[in-house]
């Protein structure tokens, strides 16, 4: 299946429109082919990769609720948007992530965010992690093409 590079899109019946479910993530784990192991991790609450030509996602046997719906769509995120086109993050420490691999992360997030709360204001979520994303730098570089100081920029 050709890859979606939009996390707004998803080939996912009724998401970006209704409040998706465990069951929602099992259907197309299914459906897609995709592995789902349910173990207890540590410093992750899941993760995607393909083990052998299979796609597979981990996920935190603790979690529940809302929490466990969020990391599984997150997870999903990574499958539709970046399979193939990144390392596994998972135990990567965020100092020593590329800009590239930082922007996956941004990407599966904003998929998890629409699975559990269909249409949520992205500037609204922009705003609560752009400290974060303003700290690794690259945000400003990308966006302005380059290094230069501007009037309240923090470094």
């Amino acid at each position: 299946m050709p890859r979606n590079r939009h996390p707004f899109k998803l080939p996912i019946p009724g998401y970006g429109e209704r409040r998706m479910t465990s069951q929602d993530f099992a259907e197309v784990c299914e459906r897609e082919g995709i592995a789902v192991i349910r173990t207890r991790l540590q410093g992750v609450s899941g993760a995607y990769k393909r083990v052998k030509g299979t796609p597979t996602i981990w996920i935190d046997s603790r979690l529940r609720g809302v929490q466990r719906v969020r990391t599984e769509f997150h997870e999903l995120g990574h499958y539709f948007l970046h399979a193939g086109s990144n390392p596994s993050l998972w135990r990567m420490p965020n100092a020593v992530r590329t800009p590239d691999q930082d922007w996956c992360e941004i990407e599966a997030e904003a998929c998890a965010l629409l699975a559990i709360e269909p249409g949520f204001l992205l500037s609204v979520w922009i705003e609560v992690v752009y400290a974060d994303v303003r700290a690794l730098g690259w945000l400003r570089k990308a966006v302005r093409g380059g290094n230069e100081r501007r009037k309240g920029d923090v470094r």
